[in-house]
């Protein structure tokens, strides 16, 4: 816990993200997550990270996702929050380690169950796929994922961040612009209920509430 309080602070107040980023990898190391440290292997990775995560998500079934048990060994769940750190981290700092993030969070998920950080890795996974690989027909089948996650577990800390993914980059793109309103709706309300005014006000743009008012 005094990790997590220095990363937001380093990340955040400190403006170093690129900083929280290498304490990040540092300490995922100690929980058996590793990542290359040359620009060249990251990018390896990150092509092979796609193309498995491709196959991966192509053969599991909606079903598959609805009968998944719920993770609940401490160090995978501690691995999973860490995780969503480095990701959020790592947009900050503009580092390649995102993508590298993202598949191993969903890994860890199809691995281990569903935790309240399954669905925003989901999420995540579902943008790589359809804004960076152009795949909008796998995108939004890990976006079914992503919603089926979010409602099985309580994912109240990320759900706001993780409808802006998906109905701004993934959705967006295969069902009518209606299906959008209700679950930006509640993830406007429930960033707001946890403090992520920030997601909240980039979510309240595409539904159209005044988050100023």
């Amino acid at each position: 816990r005094v990790y997590n309080a220095m990363i937001s602070y380093m990340a955040g107040a400190l403006g170093k993200p690129h900083d929280a980023t290498e304490l990040l990898v540092t300490i995922l190391a100690e929980y058996g997550i590793r990542f290359p440290n040359r620009k060249g292997s990251r990018l390896v990775s990150t092509v092979s990270g796609a193309l498995k995560a491709k196959r991966r998500i192509s053969s599991i079934r909606l079903e598959d996702i609805a009968n998944m048990s719920l993770m609940e060994d401490p160090v995978h769940l501690e691995t999973m929050r860490l995780l969503d750190q480095l990701f959020l981290a790592a947009y900050l700092a503009k580092s390649d380690l995102m993508p590298l993030a993202v598949f191993a969070s969903a890994r860890l998920t199809l691995e281990h169950g569903l935790s309240e950080y399954s669905g925003t890795a989901f999420a995540s996974l579902a943008l790589l796929l359809g804004a960076a690989l152009g795949d909008t027909k796998l995108a939004s089948k890990t976006g079914s994922f992503a919603r089926l996650a979010m409602s099985k577990v309580d994912c109240k800390n990320g759900n706001a961040r993780a409808e802006l993914f998906l109905d701004a980059f993934v959705f967006c793109w295969t069902e009518p612009i209606t299906n959008m309103t209700n679950p930006l709706l509640r993830a406007y309300q429930t960033g707001l209920s946890v403090g992520d005014t920030e997601n909240a006000c980039w979510v309240s743009m595409l539904c159209g509430v005044d988050c100023v008012s």
